[in-house]
């Protein structure tokens, strides 16, 4: 033991200063990180010298002892600093001991030759003696203020040093010098990488350079010699330990018995973690394995992972997922799996539910099949026994049974993956617990954290809310911008977003979703055709004070039902699903899965396949009535074809006579934004509406004639729709070919 530092080390407890074993390479004994926040005992101390004869004596800086420490290597400039404490160290550079400045934290090259020891840092004292040489006191003095004006912070200067180029006959010496000089200051991992290319750029300066195989000469010369050095040996040292505790942490993970790597469908990596009785799925490169690897490590060496080592290894367990796992589709909520539908729990032990033709289970270990998102919530357990879906209905104010059976029908629907779900399109006065039909759907289908959505004005969060969410409800929307009713369609069908990753030049973030949708408001908000063909529309009563009960009760109640109405979801949907194959229809709506699934659940439910059909037809028809007679164009083309059979004309003759009819009406076209201006902007409005107006008796064709392009517009039914009718001959027409005539 040397007597002399560890009088030393007794000399800075008796002074409440924190300090620190170190080798003679600098490079702390002991896990050091603590006595950042707290002083070592003094046996704690005897222990150290015990275990490390040979130990020298470090001090940490920052707030714990109150100072901050310029350090200046050799040739640095010495004379500009304030008067304080300072000490020589062993390389023949100089410590400055100035009172704490919680600005200034550890930073490298703050100036030429500087460096700054503050919070989370530590300096070898006197009189310990390094690998390059002895520590000594120059000044003991008291500890003057930080020189914070000589300090631009957050600046950093470049850590290389200048090179002017030489004539033939001095080449060799002064490129070998300014080698020497930049391996000094840069990492020997980053000598290719950085020093190398330096080196190169150098020579140009000669006069004249040196060829690229004499300058590569030099290089290896001299860096073969640098790695031997006994500084260079201690950074070689550690990466060493750097490199060996990567290998031991991917050597641990890799050990776990029925860990799983695998990658999703967007080229992600991601690992299944196993447990006692159950496997949790999360990212790679998320906090949650990144906490789980370091736990890892931790119980097998009994320390912490250096933070280098930890990335190394993470990044190689990536690749690992990448290159040699199995590629693994990954849902949000629900999923088909084999025969089975799956629906997510989202608990603490990782549960799914498996519905199929024969019944339903809760699975302790599903196949790896979902992510999760932070604002989901557990759902909770259904019954197995004596489920009831009806009792969902005690909670709308709906008086039409036929909207009773679609709101029922569309429910259950949410719970099957993979198919084109209808939009909710839910209106009514205030009052009719719009926001509460959607909360309580949203507990049953897809328990969130938001239980219900705002409609984000951009593009990308839009993106991000229909990707992470299953069940998309809108509240209290009073109006629907032409790309935001786009973006819900193709969502509905399915739909895929992409945009560049933060921090990042070339990759993207995707994201794809097929999801159920609802919006609700006052009034009618989804109008714009496209979004009205994929929706049914709910209106909801408005709630008389009689009925009326405090939103605490009736959530209570809620509660206390939800496993009944939940379990009865899954005992329709089972049904469904052996009913599903049986069905048969020989003409299909927009919404064709949803009508198929739509007629097995409701066969499921104890309803005929007759009675959703009808009831969904006569919805259609209703919101084909509601487009039509909120569309200027529809409504003065079916007023046109009132007294005619057919018409024929350009796009600009049609325009003429459709605003001849809009201004006799009493209509400002000019002050009507949704009346189309121009001729290309109708034939837009056509397309749009074609389906609509057929459906209505009105056909419109295109022809060419004398080099025109021509709008034909003809009747194809006897009885045609008036607005807000629906006519019974096209229903009869309609149930005929769904059915058959029998």
């Amino acid at each position: 033991m040397n007597n002399e530092i560890y009088n030393q080390a007794l000399d800075c407890l008796k002074n409440k200063m924190s300090i620190l074993p170190v080798g003679k390479n600098k490079k702390p004994l002991t896990n050091w990180k603590e006595y950042q926040t707290r002083i070592a005992t003094k046996q704690e101390v005897e222990q150290w010298f015990i275990d490390f004869p040979q130990a020298q004596l470090g001090l940490i800086t920052g707030k714990i002892n109150n100072i901050t420490v310029v350090d200046i290597e050799k040739g640095g400039d010495f004379s500009k600093y304030p008067e304080t404490k300072i000490s020589k160290t062993g390389g023949g550079g100089r410590h400055y001991f100035y009172k704490y400045n919680p600005k200034y934290k550890n930073k490298a090259r703050i100036a030429e030759l500087t460096d700054i020891r503050g919070d989370g840092g530590f300096v070898v004292i006197p009189p310990s003696k390094t690998i390059k040489g002895k520590y000594e006191w120059i000044k003991k003095i008291e500890l003057n203020d930080f020189p914070e004006h000589l300090f631009n912070q957050g600046e950093r200067q470049s850590i290389l040093p200048e090179y002017i180029g030489v004539p033939q006959g001095e080449r060799n010496n002064a490129l070998t010098s300014y080698i020497g000089s930049l391996l000094n200051k840069i990492h020997p991992a980053d000598w290719e990488a950085l020093a190398w290319p330096e080196l190169l750029k150098a020579n140009e300066k000669n006069i004249p350079p040196l060829s690229e195989k004499e300058v590569r000469n030099i290089f290896d010369s001299i860096t073969k010699r640098a790695i031997n050095n006994p500084v260079r040996k201690y950074y070689k040292e550690k990466d060493e330990v750097r490199e060996s505790q990567a290998n031991t942490i991917i050597s641990l993970i890799e050990s776990v018995d029925g860990v799983v790597f695998f990658y999703d469908e967007f080229n992600d990596s991601y690992i299944s973690i196993p447990y006692d009785d159950y496997n949790e799925i999360w990212p790679c490169k998320s906090r949650i394995v990144n906490q789980w690897v370091s736990r890892l490590f931790w119980k097998k060496e009994n320390k912490v992972p250096n933070s280098e080592a930890l990335k190394s290894a993470l990044n190689m367990i990536e690749a690992k997922a990448h290159f040699d796992g199995e590629q693994i589709k990954l849902h949000n909520r629900v999923a088909t799996y084999k025969d089975s539908i799956w629906y997510d729990l989202s608990d603490s032990k990782w549960r799914a539910i498996e519905v199929n033709e024969k019944g339903w289970e809760i699975s302790k270990n599903p196949p790896i099949l979902f992510r999760r998102f932070k604002h989901q919530l557990p759902q909770i357990e259904p019954v197995k026994q004596g489920g009831d879906i009806n009792k969902f209905l005690k909670f709308v104010n709906i008086k039409n049974e036929e909207q009773k059976l679609l709101v029922l029908v569309a429910l259950v629907s949410s719970f099957v993956p993979s198919i084109p779900h209808v939009v909710l399109n839910v209106y009514g006065a205030q009052g009719s617990a719009k926001s509460t039909f959607f909360k309580l759907l949203r507990k049953l289908i897809d328990p969130s954290a938001l239980e219900v959505l705002t409609i984000s004005t951009r593009t990308e969060e839009l993106a991000q809310i229909l990707s992470h969410h299953w069940c998309n409800y809108f509240d209290n929307v009073s109006n629907i911008s032409n790309w935001v009713s786009d973006m819900l369609c193709k969502a509905v069908t399915g739909d895929g977003f992409s945009k560049r990753e933060l921090y990042s030049n070339d990759d993207d973030v995707i994201y794809s979703f097929k999801r159920c949708i609802g919006i609700n408001g006052v009034n009618l908000i989804a109008i714009k055709p496209d979004l009205l063909d994929r929706s049914i529309m709910i209106e909801l009563d408005r709630i008389s004070e009689n009925d009326r009960q405090q939103e605490t009760d009736l959530y209570k109640e809620f509660e206390e039902l939800s496993p009944i109405i939940l379990g009865g979801i899954f005992d329709i949907l089972s049904k469904a699903m052996g009913i599903y194959k049986t069905v048969k229809l020989n003409k299909l709506p927009r919404m064709a899965d949803f009508t198929v699934w739509g007629s097995a659940i409701a066969q499921a439910m104890g309803y005929k396949q007759e009675d959703f059909i009808e009831a969904y037809y006569i919805n259609i028809k209703n919101r084909n009535d509601e487009i039509l007679s909120e569309n200027f164009v529809a409504l003065y083309v079916i007023e046109l074809m009132s007294d005619k059979k057919e018409w024929k004309g350009t796009s600009s003759e049609l325009l003429g006579e459709l605003k001849t009819l809009a201004i006799n009406s009493g209509v400002n076209i000019d002050k009507e934004r949704s009346f189309p201006k121009a001729s290309n902007s109708l034939s837009k409005k056509l397309n749009e509406l074609k389906t609509n107006l057929a459906e209505a008796g009105i056909d419109i064709s295109r022809l060419y004639e004398d080099k025109k392009r021509i709008i034909c517009i003809n009747k194809n039914t006897k009885n045609i729709v008036s607005i807000g009718s629906i006519v019974e001959d096209q229903q009869i027409k309609d149930f005929t070919d769904i059915f058959g005539d029998g």
